[in-house]
């Protein structure tokens, strides 16, 4: 076990007190940072500050805010869902060369070496 801090009511540790994504953790929920003893069976690793080597994710809505923070150029994507517009994913910015891509709840994001990143829908992986 190790010491990590965390937002109260959060499951997410960081091991950094400065990271970015515990700070926008903080300021969107109005809680407060607490120091703990991180225990992998109450709380999960920030994928900012804790799983840095880490090179592919799929987006859920409880990994958005982190992935935001992680990939420089991005925003969150909204789409008209139930008659009301919803954030639905995130949108990568175009970068090195690479296209604006969306990447929607499901898909999978990659880092890769040379800085860029690519989504690789839900609908692909499964076929």
């Amino acid at each position: 076990m190790t010491t990590a801090f965390v937002v109260r009511g959060s499951s997410r540790y960081h091991a950094d007190a400065a990271c970015q994504a515990l700070d926008s953790a903080r300021l969107n929920t109005g809680g407060t940072v607490l120091q703990i003893t991180a225990n992998s069976s109450t709380h999960t690793p920030c994928l900012v500050c804790v799983e840095v080597d880490r090179t592919e994710w799929t987006l859920t809505p409880a990994n958005l805010a982190e992935l935001w923070e992680l990939i420089g150029p991005s925003k969150p994507h909204y789409a008209a869902m139930n008659g009301r517009t919803e954030v639905d994913g995130l949108t990568i910015w175009a970068h090195n060369g690479m296209p604006r891509t969306v990447a929607r709840f499901g898909d999978t994001i990659t880092r890769h070496t040379d800085g860029t990143w690519t989504v690789q829908a839900a609908t692909e992986v499964r076929s």
